[in-house]
């Protein structure tokens, strides 16, 4: 199996609706518990299960509501593998909660999903979260979010970027030379998939931090290298 996990949950909703363009079938999506709790909450999960963008979904932990709740990410993850879905987008629902600090923000739980489905055998990934459009500075180029949590996630655990000529621009943390050495080696180039001509195809009005996704070609770009490492995940 395939996951990828992503940072922000508009993000896990961009890759699952540019997923199909990677001429792969769509995607399952298992929501964790670090933000919003009730998967009704989720505004994006339904348009997309709406268009068949999702082929199922999880609510993992104390989140709920989802199409199967399970106890646990593994338990989710097993759920989703008797169903024969075999590519998997992780986040946590709407909402996240952040405190200027290198450690303070809730997805670092992802760097717990990340060893343990890791360590069951599957194909792990951290899609980066990046852009050129966030007014602050700790999340322009390559988020800070990303940087802990490659460093705290196991040497297995893939990190897809842009192939060089994919990057609109140049800017802090954008080119592999600016990784530490420890990550270099698990960055994976791609070709990434048009993930803004899917939000366009698709009706798709995601945004972050009031900025449509769509207009940050630099945030496209490393979800679209996500998007297509989870079209062909690594054996």
């Amino acid at each position: 199996m395939g996951f990828v996990l992503c940072i922000l949950h508009s993000h896990a909703m961009a890759l699952a609706a540019a997923a199909p363009a990677a001429d792969r079938p769509a995607v399952a999506y298992l929501m964790t518990d670090e933000a919003a709790l009730p998967y009704a909450l989720s505004d994006l999960a339904a348009q997309l299960a709406d268009r068949g963008l999702l082929a199922a979904t999880v609510s993992a932990g104390q989140a709920f509501g989802a199409e199967i709740e399970s106890v646990n990410v593994a338990s989710g993850a097993l759920a989703l593998r008797d169903r024969g879905l075999t590519r998997v987008v992780v986040s946590p629902g709407p909402g996240h909660a952040g405190t200027e600090t290198a450690l303070g923000f809730a997805t670092l739980a992802q760097a717990g999903h990340a060893a343990l489905l890791s360590a069951l055998g599957a194909d792990v990934a951290l899609a980066v979260r990046a852009s050129e459009r966030d007014s602050r500075a700790r999340h322009r180029g390559v988020s800070h979010h990303t940087r802990t949590l490659v460093a705290l996630t196991p040497e297995a655990v893939a990190v897809p970027v842009p192939t060089a000529s994919a990057l609109p621009a140049r800017g802090p943390g954008e080119s592999p030379a600016e990784w530490p050495a420890s990550a270099r080696a698990r960055l994976r180039p791609f070709d990434p998939v048009d993930v803004a001509g899917a939000l366009t195809h698709h009706r798709l009005p995601i945004a972050t931090m009031g900025v449509p996704l769509a207009d940050d070609s630099l945030a496209c770009a490393f979800l679209g290298a996500a998007a297509a490492w989870l079209a062909q995940p690594p054996q």
